[in-house]
């Protein structure tokens, strides 16, 4: 289920929006965030499918709020913003990652920056996994290399060392990490 967090100092306007996301998106996890400074823990406490900021804040139109939600959070946003104001905040929030909508909505604009939000979000989860994927194949480099270092310190030199691991490896049915592990840990046999 999608967590989508709301930030609305407006009760009225938060209300609206969860009607119009949950007519969208069906059943989802919805948080309302009152404040700046509530949704600022929530988002550094939580992970966020969505965050919508329904503007103006307490203290102006809560780009600080928005640029510290793309900073520490992968969560796509859409900022809502009062059509005289637009002009002077899309360009720099764009510029951001942020889907900026006019106020007030048209439903179907809405829903659509909503669709857009989930394909950012599908791209992103994309990307974090190549991340992950490529962090640990780094790792498992650093592993092995460290490994090939312990056995050319007890005499054996670089292509040998880098064969052993291969053969180990190969012959056990094991990973290259598993064998530097080993090597690591226990020392090679």
């Amino acid at each position: 289920m999608e967590r989508i967090l709301v930030v609305s100092r407006s009760e009225q306007g938060a209300k609206a929006l969860q009607s119009l996301i949950e007519t969208h998106e069906g059943a989802v996890s919805l948080t309302i965030s009152p404040s700046a400074s509530d949704a600022r823990t929530k988002v550094l406490d939580e992970d966020w499918d969505l965050v919508v900021v329904n503007t103006p804040m307490e203290h102006g139109l809560g780009e600080d709020l928005v640029r510290m939600i793309t900073e520490q959070s992968s969560a796509p946003v859409i900022m809502l913003v009062r059509d005289i104001y637009i002009g002077s905040i899309k360009d720099e929030m764009e510029r951001e990652g942020v889907l900026v909508v006019s106020k007030p909505l048209i439903k179907e604009l809405f829903w659509q920056a909503l669709s857009l939000s989930r394909a950012m979000r599908a791209r992103m989860h994309g990307m974090e996994e190549r991340n992950r994927s490529l962090e640990r194949k780094i790792e498992e480099i650093r592993m092995v290399d460290k490994a090939k270092w312990v056995l050319i310190r007890r005499g054996m030199d670089e292509e040998s060392a880098h064969k052993f691991i291969e053969r180990q490896a190969m012959d056990r049915r094991l990973s290259r990490a598993a064998i530097a592990d080993e090597i690591l840990n226990r020392g090679a046999k």
